[in-house]
């Protein structure tokens, strides 16, 4: 059985039924099984597993362009965003929530879905599917924090994100024919990673000085 919230609604943000339909149409390749569109009566996370109520699948599409590939090194201005020496996917702070047992969120309600819940990341013309499972979302060793301000301006602050290597999470790709396949991860050579430290580096140079002329936005300073 599902848990059923206190008249909590699905915020349905910029994840609409088209990127929920996607999901649904290709649920046995994503995440193994059938999930279903949740209630919004009853949950406030996007989907569930048909067998299990209690398994969730949050989801997110940008509203910015990011390419077809979001490890592409075309997209670094993105990957790079969190500012680590690596390419990472984000969760941001406000759906942090999802995998807490007890959810501050809601004055530290017991989550029976901690620890089952998945995350997934789109790009924006939902070529590129990111699926992070809940097993990666809780290792210490493959999650990792930092602060940035989000691309939504309008949140107002610096927020903190939790970020993944490509290597622990599953990238699907669209294909020609529509349908999606899985992206084998294979590891840079020597020479494209020296290449991928000096632009990481300047990604990261960019990073911190958005991070303090936005910081003294916030406080009134200039």
């Amino acid at each position: 059985m599902g848990y059923k919230k206190e008249i909590l609604h699905n915020s349905p943000g910029f994840f609409d039924e088209d990127d929920r339909k996607i999901l649904m149409d290709n649920d046995i390749l994503f995440f193994g099984f059938k999930i279903e569109s949740t209630p919004s009566e009853d949950y406030d996370i996007d989907l569930r597993a048909v067998h299990d109520p209690s398994i969730g699948i949050e989801g997110e599409r940008p509203r910015f362009e990011c390419g077809y590939d979001w490890w592409d090194v075309n997209n670094l201005h993105y990957s790079m965003r969190s500012g680590f020496s690596f390419k990472t996917i984000n969760i941001a702070e406000r759906k942090h929530h999802y995998w807490e047992e007890y959810e501050k969120k809601y004055n530290d309600r017991y989550n029976p879905s901690y620890n089952k819940n998945y995350f997934v990341r789109m790009t924006m013309d939902r070529s590129c599917i990111i699926v992070i499972e809940p097993k990666v979302i809780l290792d210490p060793s493959k999650r990792h924090e930092t602060k940035f301000l989000p691309t939504v301006t309008s949140y107002g602050r610096l927020e903190t994100f939790w970020c993944f290597k490509e290597e622990d999470v599953k990238t699907f790709l669209r294909q020609s024919d529509g349908t999606y396949k899985l992206k084998p991860y294979v590891k840079e050579d020597t020479n494209e990673s020296i290449r991928k430290s000096d632009l990481a580096r300047r990604a990261r140079e960019l990073h911190t000085r958005k991070n303090q002329e936005s910081q003294s936005i916030l406080s009134g300073e200039v």
